[in-house]
């Protein structure tokens, strides 16, 4: 099956994200990575009027680790994680593969119940 229609927006900047979700409000789905909205899409098991698309934002790809949390952007996929820098550093071992999907899935489930995201950035792994 394929989508109902819908608007298609990709912001540059998390500015612009935020005007749109201000201005759609319950009408948008937020796009990450497409592994639970494309499927949920395609079934019409939801419908909104427009998907955002922040999956190329780099602002919202970040990986950090500090102090003993490692903090991921809300567009971080799976793979990008597991060769990051600051994961190689406090080496795999430390952080889960199942842990590091999370944020994102986080970030679209946050969106598709239109749940508050209190700040761009979500919590993977605690050690």
């Amino acid at each position: 099956m394929k989508p109902a229609a819908f608007d298609y927006y990709r912001p540059a900047t998390v500015a612009e994200t935020v005007g749109l979700l201000a201005e759609l409000r319950e009408d948008a789905a937020v796009l990450a990575g497409g592994m639970t909205l494309g499927p949920m899409l395609n079934l019409r098991m939801v419908r909104p009027r427009a998907v955002i698309d922040i999956s190329r934002m780099d602002a919202l790809r970040t990986i950090s680790v500090g102090g003993n949390v490692l903090a991921t952007g809300s567009a971080v996929v799976q793979g990008d994680a597991l060769q990051s820098e600051a994961v190689r550093r406090e080496g795999r071992s430390r952080c889960l593969s199942s842990d590091i999907s999370k944020p994102a899935t986080a970030a679209r489930s946050a969106a598709r119940w239109r749940m508050p995201i209190r700040a761009p950035r979500f919590r993977s792994a605690s050690w």
